[in-house]
């Protein structure tokens, strides 16, 4: 794999660590099953996966979810308040 420079501001988890350990979006999807336009909308911020879809990629590639993926919300977020 040719090298590419990656903003990590704008570039999502996912697409860092998949071009760090040189991974294209079709070996990806082979080892999820999940779809490579999914894939690739997921990385560029314009799908988010369901919370089992998220375990199963983290698991395929043996890393952990926070590795690979944003919070979605965080404790202190309005309307997820922790009930006392």
């Amino acid at each position: 794999m040719g090298s590419c420079v990656v903003n990590h501001n704008t570039t999502s988890r996912l697409r860092r660590w998949r071009i760090a350990n040189e991974v294209t979006l079709e070996d990806l999807s082979g080892l999820t099953g999940l779809s490579q336009p999914l894939l690739s909308r997921v990385e560029r911020g314009e799908r988010r996966l369901k919370p089992l879809d998220r375990v199963r990629v983290a698991r395929a590639v043996g890393e952990p979810v926070g590795a690979l993926f944003e919070p979605e919300f965080t404790l202190t977020d309005p309307g997820h308040e922790v009930a006392s």
